[in-house]
């Protein structure tokens, strides 16, 4: 009996010493990180990671502006805010699951700065401040009408115009200076570090470089066969050197002296020329687009696209040549001149990452740049071929007739709401969109000189 209970003790002593086992835990769901994809006035749109889930669980969001909650068992991303001041807000995105877990991930809405340089058919440059519901600010109507793209730096719009270049404060819209050409100056002006460069047209052509600060003419460069009413392109600017075309002839110059380096004679009137610094690229008349050294001017490759081009704007992104003819848009590798592909639509491009966008009648695209496959259209029965604008945010700007700038999802063609009916504007004029400032950072249309030169 005693041996009974000596066994029965030590059993439950045993017992006792198992180690003990904590309760099962769902697995902690992961952290989601918010992102800012859109930021207006009174206007934000989020977006946000979605954690992987075990089989079985499910999520849904809520999203809190704030101490308001404003979004309620939302399934995924993303999410717009129409009620967002232009100050500072913070809120959350809180992910619950179906098994009770909870997180809650932070985001901030800075405050919005956007200002808008929309360019009408009337030849006049506007300021729009965009937080202020597509107020304008100021309008410039220099007689004759200004040319479509100007530069930016700082508080500084430089506008060429009929006979003339100015540079005017965006803030007061007071001139800092005026300096009269007697000649016309062409489509486009280019700035880099304190130099306006511009390509004249008239008699004689020539080119001018101008300090940007006191107007002074630095050197003026005066091609040997300048004639009256010559075909002459914008310039653009491999850093420390200019290239520009005259007629059937384009122009290597020295940036820092006006000498020239270089010139050669192609079979055709010049389109506008592009750079990637280190080679130069344009189409002629002639239907053919040429590569050029920059340095030296030896011929690297010309390629015969058989056809008429619409605009006469060459494009070089990643090692690609873009060029937009009247029915379709070609791309070339920049080293050899293959051609890579072409497709309908032709337009004037913008580009981010390995993207193209492209506004012409009827949609607006975007295309994969290195095999042409598209990855969104978007179809409209108000397009031009027009200048768009596609912003580190993925939002894709471009104007239109009736007073109206678009903008779209860049990633995916979801179009935002427009901004309509600009005060001032009348319904009947269309819209180009040159330039833009968002948050501090300046953004060019692809037909600037500046966006075509090898300086971003």
């Amino acid at each position: 009996m005693k041996a009974a209970r000596f066994i029965l003790l030590a059993v439950v002593a045993l017992a006792g010493c198992k180690k003990s086992v904590d309760p099962k835990t769902d697995p902690v769901i992961p952290d989601t990180k918010v992102t800012v994809v859109d930021r207006m006035e009174d206007y934000a749109m989020l977006t946000w990671t979605k954690p992987d889930l075990p089989a079985g669980d499910s999520v849904q969001y809520y999203v809190t502006l704030d101490a308001d909650t404003i979004g309620w068992r939302l399934t995924g991303p993303p999410f717009e805010i129409f009620t967002a001041t232009g100050d500072v807000h913070t809120g959350q995105v809180i992910a619950k699951t179906s098994k009770g877990q909870k997180i809650a991930s932070d985001y901030t809405l800075l405050p919005f700065h956007g200002t808008y340089f929309p360019y009408t058919s009337d030849g006049s440059y506007h300021k729009v401040n965009v937080a202020a519901e597509g107020r304008i600010s100021w309008k410039i109507s220099p007689s004759p009408g200004g040319t479509v793209m100007p530069a930016i730096s700082g508080d500084t719009l430089f506008i060429a115009y009929g006979q003339g270049i100015k540079a005017t404060s965006i803030k007061s819209c007071n001139d800092y200076w005026d300096l009269e050409t007697g000649q016309s100056t062409c489509y486009s002006i280019l700035y880099n570090k304190g130099t306006i460069y511009a390509s004249l047209s008239g008699y004689p052509q020539h080119l001018i470089a101008i300090n940007s600060k006191t107007k002074a003419i630095k050197w003026s460069f005066m091609p040997a066969e300048a004639t009256y009413n010559s075909n002459v392109t914008d310039v653009v600017s491999g850093d420390k050197t200019l290239f520009y075309g005259l007629d059937f002839s384009i122009y290597s110059v020295d940036a820092l002296t006006g000498k020239q380096n270089w010139m050669f004679t192609t079979g055709g009137a010049m389109g506008f020329p592009a750079t990637d610094g280190t080679n130069v690229y344009f189409a002629t008349q002639d239907r053919y687009l040429y590569s050029f050294n920059g340095k030296t001017g030896q011929l690297n490759w010309k390629y015969n696209f058989s056809t008429v081009f619409y605009s006469g704007i060459t494009c070089v992104r990643q090692g690609i040549v873009i060029q937009c003819l009247d029915d379709r848009t070609i791309a070339l590798d920049a080293k050899t001149g293959k051609l890579l592909w072409e497709k309908a639509p032709s337009g004037m491009p913008d580009f981010r990452g390995d993207t193209i966008f492209m506004s012409h009648p009827g949609a607006v695209a975007a295309l994969n740049i290195k095999t042409g496959a598209e990855f969104w259209q978007s179809h409209n029965d108000y397009w031009r071929r027009e200048d768009v604008i596609v912003t580190d945010s993925h939002v894709l700007y471009t104007g239109r007739v009736g007073a109206t700038f678009v903008r779209y999802n860049s990633l995916n063609g979801t179009q935002y709401h427009p901004l309509d009916g600009l005060n001032g504007i009348p319904y009947n004029q269309s819209i180009a969109l040159p330039a833009l400032i968002i948050n501090g950072k300046v953004y060019y249309g692809g037909s600037s000189s500046i966006k075509r030169s090898a300086l971003e």
